[in-house]
């Protein structure tokens, strides 16, 4: 009951998933079987995650966790503790490390290359949030290998496709691409879709950054189309802000607009603070080009507060550019946009390993350009 609950959850059948894990979980109950509802509890928790129900969710992993500990069962406690960890490093990467670093450690020390593919997820993610992208291509990769070597596939997808991700961050989309075409070559023999899904929308993150928007809008609308069961996750608002801005890069503005309204109200939906500011970003972009100033600026210090909770560099950055741009649309706003600009690059300076964009300084170069000050 416990494999066809699994196996349903992957192909996304989320009904036949929910009746096979209440025929487990009364047989177990019968038995007394602590390790048996554990594992129940735990993929209820992974179909929670997949429909976006974060509530629902954690409690489920403390109900798991608290089985396993009455079971005295070593190896599953780690699987559950470790995929905590993870979640709270999506909430706040820095308060994660800080409670979990230490920990994470203990349980890397048993050697179980499962976990440990988790553990390699966790940093990374951290990694990633400090704009740290060389080191969290690395961890992604040694979660693929790791997932790999354990029998772990669609984790092994989701971890490829990651290290695409971190490796678009560095403005390396060819490569991003590569990773994601092997990542994409296994999701579509296991024709799970979340693991495909995830595969799609980064390679269509990377072919727009390529400025290949066709091909983009062809990867985004099959992505769609694949994680139309999973509409309530964290995958399928994603393809909602990647069509924002493919929307933005083809110079339609309403149409972005729409399309970022409808991931915030997801973002929200789901608590995701990483995805609420990616929102917010987009918005306050949209929102400029539109010519509604005071909104715009709004939203991009909304989504700049969320972002420094975080501690999330990129982010940061990228918001604090929007609202130099906002600042010199708007009347007497040129001070205003150099000061933001210098306190991006602050930032950046201040991030070991971390590399700038080059447009940074180029936009700033044209603020200093235009007082005349053109030694500075």
């Amino acid at each position: 009951a416990l494999v066809e609950a699994e196996a349903a959850r992957l192909f996304t059948r989320h009904e036949d998933a929910a009746k096979h894990l209440t025929r487990a979980i009364e047989g177990f109950s019968a038995l007394t079987d602590h390790i048996g509802l554990g594992d129940a509890c735990f993929i209820e928790a992974m179909l929670a995650n997949d429909m976006g129900n974060a509530n629902q969710r954690e409690r489920l992993l403390k109900d798991a966790l608290e089985h396993f500990q009455a079971a005295g069962d070593r190896p599953r406690l780690h699987m559950v503790q470790t995929r905590q960890a993870v979640d709270a490093a999506f909430r706040n990467p820095g308060a994660a490390e800080t409670e979990w670093a230490a920990r994470l450690k203990s349980i890397e020390a048993d050697g179980d290359r499962g976990i440990n593919a988790r553990i390699e997820e966790f940093r990374a993610w951290v990694a990633f949030s400090r704009a740290d992208f060389a080191v969290a291509a690395q961890h992604y990769l040694n979660a693929f290998e790791a997932a790999l070597e354990s029998g772990q596939w669609p984790m092994a997808v989701m971890e490829i496709a990651n290290a695409g991700a971190s490796l678009a961050e560095l403005n390396d989309h060819e490569s991003a691409l590569a990773y994601l075409e092997q990542g994409l070559a296994l999701a579509r023999a296991g024709g799970w879709p979340a693991s495909l899904g995830i595969c799609l929308i980064q390679a269509a993150n990377s072919s727009r950054e390529l400025g290949r928007l066709d091909t983009a809008a062809g990867f985004l609308a099959e992505a769609k189309t694949v994680l139309k069961p999973l509409a309530g996750g964290r995958l399928f608002a994603i393809v909602l802000q990647y069509h924002g801005d493919l929307a933005l890069a083809r110079g339609d503005a309403v149409g972005a607009l729409d399309w970022y309204r409808q991931f915030e109200a997801r973002a929200h939906v789901l608590k995701s603070p990483d995805l609420i500011s990616h929102a917010m970003r987009g918005r306050a972009q949209t929102l400029a080009k539109l010519g509604e100033y005071a909104e715009a600026r709004a939203a991009a210090l909304a989504g700049l507060e969320v972002a420094r909770d975080m501690g999330d560099v990129p982010r940061q950055i990228t918001l604090l550019r929007a609202l130099a741009h906002i600042a010199e649309d708007s009347p007497k706003g040129r001070r205003d946009a150099q000061d933001c600009l210098e306190t991006a690059v602050a930032i950046a300076r201040d991030v070991k390993g971390y590399v700038a964009p080059g447009e940074l300084f180029a936009e700033l170069a044209t603020t200093h350009a235009r007082d005349r000050n053109f030694e500075r």
